[in-house]
């Protein structure tokens, strides 16, 4: 276990006395506040948090001052710093002790103090800790290839800048095809279907994928039958077919190869399911395969009766003793006849008529009768024989019937008598009205007026006939209006007025509607002779006559949203506004016919609370992202996307000064660039240039720090300018940006410098492994268009390096937005926030301008420069960069803000800050503070901090 201890006494010296010995008589021995018992945590290639110090005492107790102290560590890369050499007047020494980079080596610090005579040794132990993660390794047990229903488990190892392995903190597991492999939160990864996903292991923002493989191997084949079975010609049948694995698990994704031994009995039609249809009578079989596994199954086909067909059919006889022979033919289920199956015939009623074993029918009465054939004991069909008397006379009562109303009824009465006058009790005559618009005739002689006007009815009996006279004339008795109230749902429409004069039992007649008064014609008014239209919501009442009777009704207009019409006010794709303002939504209901109605629409609360308020008027901007207003009335809604940026809030428009213990003997400060470092901590890298004039202006790059982001220590020289004025980086270095180093461990940091009266100013880089000590790459990273060494023929046209941001994109690829010149011929004196992209952090390409001074009013149509970037919210971005008027009299330098959706595409917002008596300068965003430059009237240019909400 690693643990800290309290001071304990470590060693002991050799005890020898001389006069002028510092130990004198007794033992040199050394003490410390760390045990060399105990294992001290750290963490690879940093140094532990707690110096490590000695003291030098006597056996008595008594310090020893000027003892020489030798630090020795072992490991690879450990090495100390701010190192004590000798003891100080009350014994004491002490160093910074940086652990090695390998996790695997023992890591020592041996301690020597030595006086003249006297010698003691202490030595310390510590193990590096590996925590900081840069890739992970997703690693697992058991085959590359697993069955179904297997559970693998998957280990998520972390690797450090300095390749040492740890177990990955926090890991998380995600399979990109949950329908084939599902993995808990430990790594356990359980098969469900087979086939090929991957696994994606994750921490602390990193992640690696492994390739997963499931297989199943076909043990059996399972169907429902052994035997299809056919009892008809084109009959079809199907089975469904299992594959079961050596798990006793269904193959579902795979079907068996399907082959049919003889195609004339049986034709196969489909294979999964299996389904054949039959050909010919006969046997033959079916081999179903998958891999090794083989099934057989029978296929028989045998027809059996299903139908017996008579013909002719029905047959109808009209004297005694007459004769017809019937013609049989079977078949079976599906309708193909079978050859020479054996017949027998019945009669139902022999009385009536007789059938002989041919098929030859004959009548004795009159009757009906059915003769049946049948084959075998279930397949028959029969056929309906009739016998029936010829009528020879035919008399009716009464002969004609007058209607007032339509649906009055009335009824016929008819005598049937044969040649000799005798009656016809089971023949029924047949009644057929000449024109069935006026009247119709039920089977049973009952006569029904249908409409207005006259007709015959028609009786037939075998060879005779008679007619009976029809007249229909209908008397309106009273006006049906079917309902109360006509109800209009939008302007404009129009409806007809409904009333329907009826006789006594209730038909319509013939009668058209006029109408009458209107009690309030500015609600609806009169179209037609029969027709109104709603003009505006309300009611009205409408008188109206039909046929001589008079009515009214009611006109109820209630218009009904329809549509409704949302958009947002202005051009600008992002909706930027201050923070608890109206939202310019403007929103109108329609009904169907496109006339606005007086309603308020309602506006549906944001899920994500970016905005309040519940209706067009009232909606204020709260909080910045993509969201959609859902407007919404008389149960329609219109959806309207929006972008919407909520401004951000400063706490003072030119800022507090920022606090700091010191700054470099007679320095300026200038260009400040703020971030937070790996430990946590607040840095101010910044140049202090010192001279009177361009070509003497000199400065290296300094670097302030805080750990509370209000009191900054004074840290030191970053890194330092060229020691000749007239070189790349004669003048200065400011203006930086460090991203984690692509090309190996650490960091990698670019800044820009240049020389006042040579070189002009471009962006290069520098690395470092701890955040502190960076060496200068060669080369330029982003040119001005200069050459090397300087051409006075041909000066740079395009500086470059005027604050910078640099990200990765998704792709891989780098992009710096940075202030610079754009690259045009000629030249403009203006500075532009300008994109370059890189594939590999060292060389770099011109894009070309993300915002220019084009977009700015004009007081920040100078120059403008310093971008620092943030995201406010999911693809929504706010720049916060420095523009100014300087070539105008009186010019000011002001703080601004831009939004975007891609990093690419700035829309302006407006001023941050400014104020009449200051100008601003340089500014840079870590969190929610501003750090820039303040120069007051009067007054020097200093450091100065803001905080900046963006809601």
């Amino acid at each position: 276990m690693l643990r800290r201890v309290l001071p304990l006494l470590l060693a002991g010296g050799i005890s020898a006395a001389c006069l002028d010995d510092p130990v004198g008589p007794g033992a040199l021995r050394v003490v410390s506040d760390l045990s060399t018992d105990s294992l001290i945590a750290g963490h690879p290639g940093e140094a532990l948090p707690q110096a490590v110090r000695i003291r030098a005492v006597t056996s008595a107790g008594t310090p020893i001052r000027a003892a020489r102290v030798e630090w020795t560590p072992s490991g690879t890369g450990s090495h100390i710093q701010h190192v004590s050499n000798e003891t100080d007047a009350h014994g004491y020494a002490s160093a910074a002790w940086v652990l090695g980079t390998q996790a695997r080596d023992s890591q020592t610090l041996d301690v020597q103090v030595s006086t003249s005579t006297h010698t003691a040794r202490a030595k310390f132990r510590a193990i590096a800790v590996p925590y900081v993660v840069t890739r992970v390794h997703l690693l697992r047990s058991g085959m590359d290839t697993v069955r179904l229903s297997d559970t693998v488990r998957c280990v998520l190892q972390a690797e450090d800048p300095f390749g040492n392995r740890f177990p990955a903190p926090r890991p998380s597991f995600v399979s990109t095809d949950t329908t084939r492999f599902r993995v808990d939160t430990l790594g356990g990864v359980r098969v469900l279907r087979r086939g090929t996903g991957l696994i994606v292991g994750s921490a602390a923002g990193v992640a690696d994928t492994m390739r997963f493989s499931a297989i199943q191997v076909v043990q059996r084949i399972v169907t429902s039958v052994d035997v299809f079975r056919f009892h008809a010609i084109g009959q079809v049948a199907s089975d469904s077919v299992k594959l079961i694995d050596d798990r006793s698990l269904e193959v579902k994704d795979s079907v068996p190869q399907v082959q049919l031994a003889d195609t004339s009995v049986a034709r196969l039609v489909q294979v999964y399911p299996i389904v054949l249809r039959s050909n010919a009578n006969g046997t033959t079989s079916l081999r179903l395969q998958a891999g090794t596994v083989v099934k057989d199954l029978g296929v028989a086909v045998a027809q059996q009766a299903s139908s017996v067909q008579l013909t002719p059919a029905p047959i109808t006889f009209d004297a005694l003793n007459d004769t017809v022979r019937v013609a049989a033919v079977v078949r079976d289920s599906l309708g193909v006849p079978l050859v020479g199956p054996p017949l027998t015939y019945s009669s139902s009623d022999s009385a009536t008529v007789v059938v002989g074993g041919d098929g030859l029918i004959r009548s004795r009465r009159n009757g009906v009768a059915w003769v049946t054939a049948r084959t075998g004991s279930y397949s028959a069909d029969s056929v309906q024989v009739t016998v029936a008397q010829q009528v020879a006379s035919l008399a009716v009562q009464p002969d004609s019937f007058v209607f007032d109303a339509l649906n009055a009824v009335g009824a016929v009465r008819t005598t049937l008598r044969d040649r000799l006058g005798f009656s016809l009790v089971d023949v029924t005559p047949s009644y057929r009205v000449r024109d069935t618009t006026v009247a119709t005739a039920g089977a049973d002689g009952t006569i029904r007026a249908r409409g207005n006007g006259s007709t015959w009815l028609v009786m037939h009996a075998g060879a005779d006939s008679a007619l009976v006279g029809i007249r229909v004339a209908q008397r309106p008795v009273r006006l049906v209006v079917p309902t109360d109230t006509i109800r209009f749902t939008a302007i404009g429409d129009t409806a007809v007025i409904p009333g329907t004069p009826v006789d006594s039992l209730g038909s319509p007649v013939t009668g058209s509607v006029a109408l009458g008064s209107i009690s309030d014609t500015t609600i609806v008014g009169a179209l037609g002779p029969a027709t109104i239209r709603a003009r505006s919501a309300g009611t009205a009442v409408v008188a109206f006559t039909a046929a001589g009777l008079s009515g009214q009704v009611v006109a109820a207009v209630s218009p009904t949203p329809a549509t409704i019409h949302a958009r947002l006010l202005g051009q600008a794709a992002i909706v930027s506004l201050p923070l608890d303002t109206l939202i310019p939504l403007t929103c109108q209901v329609l009904d169907r016919n496109g006339n606005i109605i007086d309603t308020l629409p309602r506006v549906a609360s944001s899920a994500a609370g970016r905005w309040t308020g519940d209706n067009c008027g009232t909606i204020r901007a709260q909080r910045s992202g993509f969201d959609t207003l859902r407007v919404q009335a008389g149960g329609l809604e219109a959806q309207v996307p929006i972008v919407l940026a909520v401004r951000p809030i400063v706490s003072s428009p030119t800022g507090d000064f920022v606090q700091f213990d010191s700054l470099p003997t007679g320095g300026t400060p200038w260009a400040p660039t703020a971030r937070r470092n790996s430990r946590g901590e607040f840095e101010i890298y910044f140049a202090a240039f010192v001279g009177s004039t361009t070509a003497e202006l000199r400065s290296d790059l300094n670097r302030m720090v805080s750990s509370d982001g209000i009191t900054f220590r004074y840290d030191g020289v970053v890194l330092q300018r060229d020691s000749t004025v007239c070189s790349p980086q004669g003048s200065g270095i400011e203006n930086v940006s460090i991203v984690p180093r692509a090309d190996g461990p650490g960091w990698r940091m670019f800044f820009s410098s240049g020389s006042f009266i040579c070189y002009g100013w471009q962006v290069f880089s520098a690395v470092s492994t701890d955040e502190r000590t960076w060496v200068k790459e060669p080369g330029v990273r982003l040119t001005n268009g200069g050459s090397i060494p300087a051409d006075p023929s041909a000066p740079p046209l395009w500086p470059a390096g005027e604050g910078m941001v640099t990200e990765q994109l998704s792709s891989g690829e780098w992009r710096m937005i940075v202030g610079a010149y754009e690259h045009i011929v000629p030249a403009e004196n203006k500075f532009q926030i300008i994109e370059w992209r890189s594939p590999d952090q060292v060389n770099w390409s011109y894009v070309g301008p993300t915002l220019t001074t084009r977009d700015m009013p004009p007081e920040g149509q100078g120059t403008i420069y310093s971008p620092t970037i943030r995201q406010i919210a999911p693809g929504l971005w706010r720049m916060i960069f420095n523009g100014d008027n300087r070539f105008q009299p009186g010019w000011r330098g002001r703080i601004w803000s831009a939004v975007s959706t891609d990093e690419h595409s700035w829309q302006l917002e407006g001023e941050l800050m400014g104020g009449q008596q200051t100008r601003l300068w340089y500014g840079s965003l870590v969190d929610d503070r501003l750090v820039f430059i303040r120069e007051d009237d009067g007054d020097r240019k200093r450091l100065a901090i803001a905080t900046v909400t963006m809601p």
